[in-house]
């Protein structure tokens, strides 16, 4: 694992239009093939789960208010470690909650980093819908 973080507290930002960048740089290199990390359902959904993101180096955080409860969303090539789980209680203590990851998606990423076969059995090909300019109609069918 090449992950470093620092010993400092996570810092957390609200989730603006200004971040599609930065997280859509890590979310793409990351190859997540579900809808839980497109810019436009974070930033559409932000007003109903309060969304905040930290940015770390190949990881973005998302602290989401889910029915109530604080929850995390990890994106990066990497599985999560014990030093950046640590960091994701220490966060959640403040608002004296626990840590609770959202974990169908940390499961399923974790398995997809770790085996192709699966990646492609629950994501399937990618399609191809503008390539080149072209519009592919096959594809849109």
């Amino acid at each position: 694992m090449t992950q470093f973080y620092t010993l400092e507290p996570l810092k957390f930002q609200p989730l603006s239009i200004h971040d599609r960048g930065v997280i859509q740089s890590i979310t793409l290199a990351a190859g997540r093939r579900n809808c839980n990390f497109t810019f436009a359902n974070l930033i559409g959904w932000q007003f109903w789960f309060g969304t905040e993101r930290c940015i770390l180096p190949h990881t973005v955080i998302l602290r989401v208010r889910l029915f109530g409860d604080l929850s995390y969303m990890i994106c990066s090539k990497e599985p999560p470690d014990m030093q950046l789980l640590k960091l994701l209680c220490l966060d959640a203590s403040q608002f004296g909650d626990s840590l609770t990851l959202l974990a169908l998606e940390v499961l399923i990423s974790a398995a997809s980093l770790k085996s192709p076969r699966f990646s492609a059995a629950v994501f399937g090909k990618p399609s191809i819908i503008i390539e080149k300019g072209e519009i592919n109609q096959t594809e849109m069918k």
